[in-house]
């Protein structure tokens, strides 16, 4: 790690906050995994695709509600976490890249998935607790898909693709808390040709008041409790000419 680093890392640890420029975004040119968790960042730089080698992306707890497309230039990702930002869409900038694995993009303010998820090599792709209400067919045609979480959202039961039960490779298909019962989604077409092959998840029982919302709600979100066993400050930094790791987690707390 370069000496003009060092500054901005000693204000993190008396301040819990660290401000990197971009022109210091190339000597983490080795970093594989960032984990920028519990903050307030609003926005991400272009020059954040300089960490050609990043596989792990952790920017959950955050202000974001757009994203660079230059992150589709990272093409090593493996892991992606943004869940509970401020995203209004789905993002494209991570469609086609072939390495992804996870992308958790729950707690946001998603309301549709557009024609492009066609393109997306997750095997796992998380939409928890958006606001959901319209889902393109092309979502069947993700070639490495397995998992797929639409838990609390807005959809109507004519809003999932007949081909997503018939013809996709998802395995794992969550659709509890939604618009619609189990009843209505067994009796969908394609749900009897695969159920024996497929773990669905659906809701056992209406959710409660789940009449009085309308496509464009918002759901009331669960509370989780999380733990922080450093403290509410926590700057790690794994320090040497090939460090692999940047932790810089709820490093701004609540005024």
């Amino acid at each position: 790690m370069g000496n003009s680093l060092k500054p901005h890392i000693q204000n993190a640890g008396k301040t819990g906050v660290c401000t990197l420029p971009n022109s210091n975004l190339k000597e983490f040119e080795q970093l594989k995994h960032l984990t920028l968790t519990n903050n307030r960042i609003a926005f991400l730089p272009d020059s954040l695709c300089k960490l050609k080698k990043l596989e792990t992306l952790s920017l959950g707890s955050n202000h974001l509600s757009r994203l660079p497309e230059t992150l589709s230039q990272l093409s090593n990702l493996r892991n992606v976490n943004l869940s509970d930002n401020r995203l209004a869409a789905f993002p494209h900038c991570f469609c086609g890249l072939k390495h992804l694995d996870v992308l958790d993009l729950s707690r946001n303010r998603i309301s549709e998935v557009p024609d492009f998820v066609g393109d997306l090599h997750a095997t796992e792709l998380n939409l928890n607790q958006n606001q959901v209400s319209m889902i393109s067919e092309s979502i069947a045609n993700c070639p490495r898909l397995k998992v797929l979480r639409l838990e609390e959202n807005c959809l109507q039961i004519n809003s999932i693709p007949t081909q997503l039960l018939s013809s996709s490779n998802v395995s794992l298909l969550a659709v509890e808390g939604n618009l619609f019962e189990l009843k209505d989604f067994q009796e969908k077409e394609g749900y009897e040709t695969r159920k024996h092959c497929r773990r669905m998840i659906c809701p056992q029982r209406p959710t409660p008041n789940i009449g009085k919302l309308r496509p464009g709600c918002t759901l009331m979100r669960r509370k989780l409790a999380m733990t922080n066993p450093a403290g509410p400050r926590s700057t790690k930094l794994r320090r040497g000419p090939s460090m692999i790791g940047v932790h810089l987690t709820d490093t701004v707390t609540p005024s």
